[in-house]
């Protein structure tokens, strides 16, 4: 019995002691990401938007370009995050010409979208400096399209505005430089963003960033 006793001892001091050894997890942390956006928007999708408001065109859709994002975080335990921050998705150029209303004439424009993210983030270790990521959650967005055309015919589709709570996912891996600093190769989409005034469409974002625990 005595042995026993000495035996649970010894296991609860080693136990202890394993404990205290192991780093203090590092609750805040913030970093950037910047990278490139890709609206899923396209010349088709363009010509049902200009109809609804009484339109007969077409155009192109210049569906990429830069995009950037920051956040601040708070680690919940190992595996368990919540993140919230600013993504900016960047600005697609339309142009394209019309045949009704008379006169008809061509139109130049583009589409943006902006605003503040949250996120549960979900992280798994597969090495030791190594770990993968998803993420779960919602946007506020500002979407803004705006157009100029070259007659005064080009009526309802000139500026509108949307702003809208959209459902986001996204997947990455981060690797660790150091105890506080890591970097992340991260995808990220966005659901339905804007509606017909604005151009309606999912946006992908792919960028890469830098970490930093507090």
């Amino acid at each position: 019995m005595l042995f026993k006793i000495r035996t649970l001892a010894a296991t609860a001091v080693c136990l202890i002691a394993s404990a205290s050894a192991t780093p203090v997890l590092a609750q805040w942390y913030g970093g950037g990401n910047a990278g490139r956006s890709q609206l899923n928007y396209n010349a088709g999708q363009l010509a049902t938007d200009l109809s609804i408001h009484g339109i007969t065109g077409t155009g192109t859709v210049d569906n990429g370009d830069l995009a950037f994002k920051l956040f601040a975080g708070y680690q919940l335990n190992e595996t368990f995050a919540i993140e919230g921050g600013y993504v900016n998705l960047g600005k697609f150029g339309i142009t394209g010409n019309y045949s009704r209303p008379l006169p008809a004439g061509t139109f130049t424009g583009d589409i943006k979208s902006q605003g503040a993210t949250v996120d549960v983030v979900a992280k798994v270790d597969v090495g030791s400096q190594i770990s993968v990521y998803g993420r779960l959650g919602g946007a506020y967005l500002n979407t803004k399209a705006s157009a100029s055309a070259s007659t005064a015919g080009f009526i309802g589709y000139s500026n509108a505005t949307k702003n809208q709570v959209v459902a986001d996912i996204g997947a990455g891996l981060q690797l660790d430089i150091s105890k506080s600093i890591a970097a992340r190769l991260e995808w990220q989409h966005f659901f339905q963003v804007g509606d017909s005034t604005t151009g309606r469409a999912d946006i992908d974002l792919l960028t890469v960033g830098l970490v930093r625990r507090f």
